[in-house]
């Protein structure tokens, strides 16, 4: 297997070009090609030419372009490696653009090269002092802003500026040179100068002889659009004032270069971005806070509070961990660390988290007064303990003032199934019911019962209900629902961990905190389908037997038992007395239909006799009763049980893509069964559906179907009168597009075809804007 893949998905042609032997490559991609392979990337990191370039398969490399693979920066600097002039030759033929090739003028190679004698007699011969100067990837240190082409250009000014080369800067400048670039390919020696290391006296230089710092920006984001002046300087290279004249004259800088300051530890500059950044009220310093706050440099923390930076407002939407004592003595000096504060609660979390015993005794000495937490991502310090199995942080917490949350109730659940010890979970319930911090455990409470579901904790699940807590309501899911399928296993999980193998190893404490800005997650109709999903029957009688369910509850979990083929807890349910014709929103179909659609008549008849309805479909999308889904599976003997049960034969088709009964059979060509429901009376002019419907008559002709049509038409399909002639005229027009005019001529012969209809036949209009279709 070619080894330029790096063990990505390919193309077969990809593959081709990759191969080791080019007569064998190109043998094999002429063929592909032949067959319509596409030139472009489909699968792995590089396409079929950069296969062919990385093989050196030059003859494959000539036939990818003539088939139309795109030109590419690699395929560039290829040509220009091998100085393959045939190659140069097909590529500017492609793009229509020879400066890819372009060679330095005599006076960019001596400015280049530093000969000074040899610019000074170029430039009183008279050349241009602005030529287009050709620049690579490896000429500057910008290349990686480069996302189109490899291929910039700059003057020789730009030449000696990304050299570093002052003294012959000086001489360009004194003869004219230009200072300012237009817009890319064009790279201005601003931008070169800043982004070389050292290169201080240069940037100063252009600054001086008056470059302009806006069109450098200008330059900067043609460059690169998501890209700004500063993005290309190296900080370790320029004094403070240099930052601070650029931005005065118009260079944007933001948080994301404050950041950057603070990392170096420049607090020069970090003073003068500060300033400017300050006054913007779309900035976020919730970043450089942290970093701060992480690394114990309260000099940036000083320099922002003495700025007037409402650090309070920033601090509230970062993960607060703080190095050290040190720190939270700074806090506590500028007024931040307040016993009536978040932040002391925030950074108390994560001290317990992080088991920092010293900030934990420093923190709880201020004496602070806790707050209710619900939403939001600071965890509190209270479910924190709990995570920690700290019981007696956690009774002090309490008896500070901390307010039992549904939050603190999913933490002991949560460690108590991770240690396989409920000691946390009875703790926490003997507080709430001694005292009116319990006030929470009158609302349902349905995440904790869905983690001890997934965990397999029937004793868990029991300490639930015997403190009396509802289990109804939406319990919040973990983003990675494949764990519903299987549960958690956190003895497995200890194991594999390390190595990432195991299908929770994403899953930490907390993970039910749901962020205010975050958009809801899907959830379940109860804490009973996360059991059927789970399939554990032990689970599942556990919970019906310890609360009591609505029927509604019930019948939702039913239908997810039937449709996952999990009998005994189908039976389970039945026998719990679950509504079978629950219909609710989302739910695909009834149970009777799931039942159809499995074929099991056993279930079948069970359901019919406790009471089920062939109802109209719960989904006005794509969706059928039970009859419509049997006479779709061409079932005979499940069509005749639900008839004698009498299902509706003229229900409605759903609203979107829907059919009756005999409409599914008209399309299926099912004449027997077309016979059996017309012999029950079914509609033979039954409406279609709104969206995507078809008539019997149309169903039939879609699919060229002689012997329904002719069946159908002897059996009373209407053609004449309104809306029936539309829908005629529409049959017509369907059996036409789908290719059977033998059919078409049939309904013409037979529906009597005049010149009015052919008026209307070009009004048809087929699943597109049906409803704006003229009636006639």
């Amino acid at each position: 297997m070619p080894d330029w893949r790096g063990g990505n998905k390919v193309s077969p042609l990809e593959y081709a070009a990759g191969l080791e032997d080019e007569s064998s490559a190109l043998a094999l991609s002429d063929i592909l090609l032949c067959y319509g392979a596409s030139t472009d990337r489909t699968g792995g990191k590089r396409s079929a030419l950069s296969a062919a370039i990385y093989g050196d398969h030059r003859n494959l490399i000539f036939k990818l372009v003539a088939a139309g693979a795109r030109i590419s920066a690699e395929l560039i600097d290829y040509a220009k490696l091998k100085q393959d002039f045939e190659i140069e030759d097909i590529i500017i033929k492609a793009t229509g653009r020879s400066d890819f090739f372009a060679k330095r003028t005599p006076l960019g190679r001596a400015v280049e090269a530093g000969d000074v004698q040899q610019v000074e007699t170029l430039l009183s011969s008279g050349v241009d002092i602005n030529s287009r100067e050709p620049i690579t990837w490896d000429d500057t240190k910008i290349w990686w802003h480069w996302t189109q082409a490899a291929w910039k250009v700059t003057t020789p000014l730009g030449l000696a500026a990304n050299s570093g080369n002052t003294s012959m800067m000086a001489r360009l400048l004194e003869s004219g040179a230009k200072i300012d670039m237009p817009l890319t390919p064009w790279v201005c020696p601003l931008i070169l100068a800043l982004s070389q290391s050292g290169n201080q006296d240069c940037s100063a230089m252009l600054l001086r002889a008056g470059a302009d710092v806006r069109a450098a920006e200008a330059n900067a984001a043609s460059l690169d659009k998501n890209a700004c002046l500063f993005t290309f300087i190296d900080p370790r290279s320029l004094e403070s004032w240099i930052y601070e004249f650029l931005i005065d004259q118009g260079a944007y800088v933001g948080p994301s270069q404050l950041l950057q300051a603070a990392r170096r530890n420049n607090l020069d500059v970090f003073s003068v971005i500060l300033k400017h950044v300050k006054n913007d009220k779309v900035a976020s310093y919730g970043d450089t806070i942290n970093y701060a706050l992480e690394t114990g440099n309260t000099e940036l923390i000083l320099k922002m509070h003495l700025e007037k930076v409402p650090l309070n407002q920033h601090l509230s939407w970062v993960h607060l961990r703080v190095s050290d004592v040190k720190m939270l003595d700074t806090l506590e000096e500028i007024g931040l660390l307040q016993s009536s504060g978040a932040l002391a609660e925030s950074i108390l979390s994560w001290a317990i988290q992080d088991k920092r015993e010293d900030l934990v005794h420093r923190l709880l000495a201020l004496d602070i007064k806790f707050r209710h937490h619900e939403q939001g991502e600071c965890v509190a310090p209270l479910d924190s303990a709990i995570s920690c199995s700290n019981l007696e942080q956690a009774q002090l917490i309490i008896e500070r003032g901390a307010v039992i949350s549904q939050n603190a109730l999913n933490s002991a659940v949560w460690e108590s199934l991770r240690s396989d010890d409920t000691s946390a979970l009875h703790f926490l319930l003997d507080i709430a019911n001694c005292s009116t911090k319990g006030d929470f455990l009158l609302v349902p409470f349905s995440t904790a019962y869905y983690m001890a579901v997934l965990g397999r904790s029937s004793a868990i699940l029991q300490v639930l209900f015997d403190a009396g807590i509802d289990p109804s309501g939406n319990p919040i899911r973990c983003k990675k629902p494949g764990v519903d399928r299987v549960g958690l296993n956190f003895e497995c999980c200890e194991i594999r961990r390390e190595a990432h193998a195991c299908h929770c190893t994403q899953w930490q404490p907390h993970w039910w905190r749901r962020p205010v800005q975050d958009p809801p997650w899907h959830r379940r109709e109860s804490v009973l389908e996360a059991a059927i999903q789970v399939g554990d029957r032990s689970i599942l009688q556990t919970l019906l037997q310890g609360a009591l369910w609505s029927r509604t509850y019930l019948g939702a979990a039913l239908c997810n038992a039937i449709l996952g083929g999990k009998a005994d807890l189908v039976e389970d349910l039945l026998n719990a007395d679950a509504d079978v014709n629950c219909l609710t929103e989302g739910q695909p179909a009834t149970a009777l239909c799931l039942a159809v659609h499995l074929k099991d008549v056993a279930l079948v008849k069970r359901l019919l006799s406790l009471g089920a309805q062939d109802l109209p479909p719960p989904s006005a999308r794509y969706a059928r009763t039970a009859l419509q889904k049997a006479v779709d599976m061409r079932d005979m003997e499940l069509i005749d049980i639900l008839l004698d049960a009498g299902a509706n034969v003229n229900a409605a088709a759903a609203r979107m893509n829907g059919a009756t009964a005999l409409q599914c059979a008209a399309m299926h060509g099912y004449l027997g069964i077309a016979r059996r429901l017309l012999d029950v009376g079914a509609d033979v002019n039954a409406r279609r559906a709104e969206v995507g419907g078809r008539t019997a008559l149309q169903a039939a002709a879609e699919y060229g179907r002689l012997d329904m049509l002719s069946f159908l038409l002897n059996s009373g399909v209407q053609v004449e009168g309104s809306p029936y002639r539309r829908e005629y005229v529409r049959a017509v027009k369907l059996a036409e597009t789908n290719g059977h005019m033998s059919a078409a001529n049939f309904l013409k012969s037979q529906g009597g075809w005049d010149e009015r209809d052919g008026h209307m036949y070009t009004r048809q209009m087929i699943d597109s804007d049906e409803g704006e279709e003229d009636e006639d």
